[in-house]
């Protein structure tokens, strides 16, 4: 017996882990890897639930969605609620009515289900849920407020779905209750929920700040008061657990009290690996027969009606009047696909309903696993080509994020911006944040190193960051801080310096993104380029001056920075990269001058008819040169 448990033990991590694997090489949804992988297990006996978690098996389900919807609490800021606020409130209250209700009718008409059991699968149908929505949403990349409003949705949405479709439930089940009563338990849950969301929030940032814990303890802590809080507020009002979850996270990840990044790792991680385990252990509990037996002719009209007219009619009525644009709400109205919660509540009840002896109980749950494969199959496919369409995708981001606002900083930026790019300098001196400013561009005084910078600044359409302070301590963390917001490989230090403030630190140490201009190029050397009179310009190579003649005309008194292709791409020098400009391309580079005058208007060095330079104008400079 036991040998066989290990057994199933070990195909449950193979499957689960193993799908999301593969679909991430076949870059493809994970939820139908894992439903189909599940629905294979149990119907050739290599995983039975049942068996294997026994009376377990769903207090664990309940505790793994807490733990997924706390983790998609904690990616929700207050911040984003100032636009999207209004909307939400609206399609988590009259959305959830028209989606219920439609659903509901729509099931009984084409799936022939009974008043009872339609209106059942209706409430379970409501929910949609972080695990479908952030992939696509990752994929596709829609404009801010209509990610936000997505996302917000998501993850509310749950809770809320799986309390009413409990209140349904006790209706089908139970003595009829008046509205009111209704009303009355679904208040009380969000009451109960929140309250102990709140709770168990604070409890956390206490523990957190009076360091009463110690590092390696943090996210087993979290873990610990996390389900203890869920269970607490099940005991109180049954089912308001998920809504404490959800609470939580969206208060712990809000505070500024406590920093909140190693949670927000482990439950990120601990999601992964639940979300396999989850949905392939409720897709082999699916019988297969009475999956075949729900698809009937009825399913294609009922899948139709459930994308293309409740969604859309919930989404209209719900946005009506608010700020968000046509395209927006369109895209909205066609991205409601369904995941772990409506499969997790309709294994539930379906459950129940079979032992109450309720007709048709056994399909609830095979309905539900064909609808979620198919909205995830149809959202996954379809929602980016129709953001691309109704163009509410952002334009991926290639901006610059620049720590240091200095003078040659604000050069940089300055010509980035007018070749098109999407910049931001950042420093937490006054001064170079106002001259930034008063040179048109985008400045904010800020601290790169804080904790809560990605709150308090926009990076909508950034995806680089520059980090060329004159402390290459700071650069170094600010590298390391930003290679989990950014690729590594658009993450850019300059070089460190050997020897700084008297301390000795190898490069090494101090290198934490790519090497910013070449090897060797520090702040000093740059810093003292301008002091000798450096200007920073673009130069355009041509068929008769390529890249070559470039490096012997100018030398060692050019010091290359990017380049920009012909296609308005940039690619920076760094030490690892090997460029090869050509014709057409422009270099951006430090030009420091053999002679120099600091009298305006006079002649300096002829640089050559046939090179075409743009320079740094953009700020006044005693210095001066030919500009051809």
């Amino acid at each position: 017996m036991t040998e066989d448990m290990l057994v199933q033990i070990a195909a449950l991590v193979l499957i689960g882990i193993g799908a999301q694997w593969i679909s991430w090489r076949l870059k493809m949804p994970s939820i139908l890897l894992l439903l189909v992988a599940g629905f294979a297990a149990g119907s050739v006996g290599l995983l039975d639930p049942h068996e294997l978690l026994g009376d377990l098996f769903m207090p664990f389900v309940s505790v793994s969605i807490a733990v997924i919807l706390f983790e998609g609490g904690l990616s929700l800021k207050r911040t984003e609620l100032q636009e999207v606020g209004w909307c939400l409130r609206n399609l988590i209250s009259v959305g959830v009515l028209i989606t219920w209700g439609l659903t509901g009718l729509a099931a009984h008409f084409f799936l022939d289900l009974s008043y009872d059991i339609a209106l059942l699968l209706a409430a379970v149908l409501i929910v949609s849920g972080p695990t479908v929505i952030m992939p696509i949403l990752r994929n596709v990349r829609p404009l801010r407020n209509v990610a936000s409003l997505a996302r917000w949705e998501a993850i509310f949405v749950d809770p809320v779905g799986a309390m009413f479709a409990v209140l349904v439930f006790e209706v089908i089940t139970g003595p009829s209750l008046s509205g009111g009563a209704l009303a009355a338990d679904l208040l009380l849950m969000v009451f109960t929920g929140t309250v102990t969301g709140f709770a168990a929030a604070g409890l956390l940032v206490l523990v957190l700040k009076r360091y009463l814990v110690p590092d390696f303890l943090i996210n087993p802590v979290a873990l610990m008061v996390l389900v203890v809080f869920f269970s607490a507020a099940n005991q109180f009002v049954p089912e308001s657990g998920l809504f404490t979850a959800m609470i939580m996270g969206i208060v712990l990840t809000n505070q500024k009290l406590v920093n909140i990044k190693p949670i927000v790792e482990f439950k990120e991680d601990l999601s992964v690996m639940l979300l396999s385990f989850l949905f392939v252990l409720l897709a082999a509990t699916s019988d297969l027969e009475s999956l075949k037996s729900v698809l009937v002719w009825g399913m294609l009209p009922f899948i139709l009606v459930l994308i293309f007219v409740i969604r859309p009619l919930a989404v209209y009525v719900s946005t009506f009047a608010s700020k968000l644009s046509w395209n927006e709400r369109t895209f909205l109205a066609l991205l409601m696909p369904r995941g772990i919660v409506a499969a997790a509540v309709s294994a539930l009840f379906a459950f129940k309903l079979d032992k109450l002896g309720f007709e048709n109980a056994s399909a609830l749950t095979s309905l539900t696993f064909f609808v979620i494969v198919v909205t995830v199959a149809f959202y996954g496919i379809l929602a980016k080509p129709l953001a691309h369409l109704l163009k509410v995708a952002q334009k991926t981001p290639d901006g610059f994020l620049i720590a240091g606002a200095h003078r040659w900083a604000r050069h940089l930026a300055a010509i980035l911006t007018r070749h098109g790019y999407e910049v931001l300098l950042v420093d937490t001196n006054e001064t170079n944040v106002r001259e930034a400013r008063k040179m048109g561009l985008r400045a904010e005084r800020e601290n790169i190193l804080s904790e809560h910078i990605d709150d308090r600044i926009e990076l909508f359409g950034i995806g680089n960051l520059l980090a060329i302070t004159a402390n290459s301590e700071t650069n170094a963390l600010a590298a390391l801080r930003f290679s989990d917001i950014f690729d590594r490989q658009h993450v850019f230090q300059l070089t460190p310096s050997r020897r700084q403030k008297g301390l000795d630190e190898p490069v090494g140490k101090l290198l934490q993104g790519r090497q910013l201009f070449g090897a060797g190029v520090t702040s000093k050397r740059i810093y003292d380029k301008y002091e000798r009179g450096g200007r920073m310009i673009a130069s355009s190579l041509e068929e008769d001056f390529d890249f070559e003649k470039f490096k012997k005309f100018y030398g060692k008194r050019s010091l290359p920075l990017y380049v920009l292709k012909k296609d308005g791409s940039v690619q920076m020098f760094t030490s690892d990269s090997k460029l090869k400009p050509k014709p057409g391309d422009k270099i951006v580079h430090i030009y420091e001058p053999i002679v120099s005058y600091h009298k305006a208007g006079t002649k300096m060095e002829d640089l050559g008819s046939h090179v075409n330079i743009e320079s740094d104008s953009s700020e006044e400079d005693e210095t001066h040169f030919c500009e051809v």
